[in-house]
């Protein structure tokens, strides 16, 4: 049956934002094993789930949503750099920053944060 409950879509959120935490712990342990393609799919992948929640959350994230975002963002930062792919991981870095510049705004809190390449 359709899950039409606040509870039950709650709960198939939970999941998704559960499988994505658990693809970028992956992503994270095959870029420690020097498997950056691997890594990059995986952590990839992770943060396409997490865009998914968000747009289900009818486009508008939690901050905790959003954080993870960038937390995979950073990730892939970390992975396309090491790989040599310098200008994917300015770009992901970058996209990290603004989104936590923009939680910062929406939350009144300050993110310091530098941006050293």
């Amino acid at each position: 049956h359709a899950l039409s409950s606040t509870k039950g879509r709650s709960s198939f959120q939970d999941n998704e934002t559960l499988l994505a935490s658990v693809l970028q712990n992956i992503g994270k342990a095959q870029s420690m094993l020097h498997r950056y393609g691997k890594a990059i799919e995986s952590l990839e992948e992770a943060l396409r789930i997490h865009r998914v929640v968000v747009i289900r959350a009818n486009g508008s994230p939690n901050v905790a949503s959003s954080r993870d975002v960038a937390r995979i963002l950073e990730n892939l930062g970390e992975v396309q750099m090491i790989s040599g792919n310098l200008t994917s991981a300015f770009s992901r870095y970058v996209e990290s920053l603004n989104l936590l510049r923009s939680i910062s705004i929406d939350t009144k809190g300050s993110v310091e944060v530098a941006l050293v390449l």
